[in-house]
């Protein structure tokens, strides 16, 4: 009962405020609270701040400009979710699905994403700073012009990530792996890179990066001068070309 009495006056003001809840559909909204399943629905600019979402299914979900601050998505499944401009700030994802979703433009600060799989994901221009990526599958994943100060990828796995026009000062990406990674006009002041593996090797052609690129496409290891230069840590187990 209390919770369709929260549904109800949440849908009050979404119908007063329609900037707050633009676009949302109330059914997906009582669905979504009343068994935590609502997939393929519209969700979008709806208000859940500080919300137990643990193990929620919201496949393939609109979400943009929803509120989810300090929410806990632990274990929920969020594949090919849309999440454009979102907010969710200190929001917790750990092992939480998001195959292939889209964050462009969403405020994640100190978001926790440790042991997720955002593999395929699109993070561009998305302020994730202070985030925690630490074991998380972030395969092929899209960082264009992000902001991730002080971001945590330690162990994370990133082969094939572009981080192209990003900010990384202070991000640690202590012993991740990074074959294949893009950091082309990225900042990198005190981005510490210890133990990382920034190597490309197809010479086996046993990886799934290697299958994805052809010879003329294929990244070269990035060397470790280019990333002094840019301001990283680097040490003897950094893996990049000498």
């Amino acid at each position: 009962m209390a919770k369709l009495i929260s549904v109800s006056l949440m849908l009050v003001v979404c119908t007063m405020l329609n900037a707050v809840c633009f676009g949302a559909d109330s059914f997906d909204i009582e669905k979504l609270l009343d068994i935590k399943q609502c997939e393929m629905c519209d969700l979008r600019g709806m208000h859940i701040e500080n919300a137990d979402m643990q193990k929620t299914i919201i496949n393939k979900s609109n979400l943009e400009k929803a509120s989810l601050d300090g929410s806990d998505f632990s274990f929920a499944q969020l594949d090919e979710c849309n999440f454009t401009k979102a907010s969710a700030r200190k929001t917790i994802f750990k092992a939480a699905y998001i195959h292939h979703a889209v964050l462009v433009g969403a405020n994640m600060e100190y978001a926790d994403f440790t042991y997720a799989n955002l593999s395929k994901g699109d993070l561009s221009s998305a302020n994730l700073s202070d985030a925690n990526f630490k074991g998380a599958n972030l395969e092929s994943t899209t960082w264009k012009k992000a902001i991730l100060i002080k971001t945590n990828y330690q162990h994370a796995n990133l082969s094939g990530a572009k981080f192209d026009d990003a900010n990384l000062s202070k991000a640690n990406f202590l012993n991740a792996n990074l074959t294949g990674v893009s950091f082309d006009n990225a900042i990198m002041k005190e981005t510490n890179l210890k133990g990382a593996d920034l190597t490309v090797d197809c010479s086996r052609n046993t990886s799934d990066l290697c299958s994805q690129l052809d010879s003329v496409t294929l990244p070269r290891s990035i060397s470790c001068e280019s990333l002094i230069v840019k301001g990283a840590i680097i040490d003897s187990a950094t893996k990049c070309a000498k």
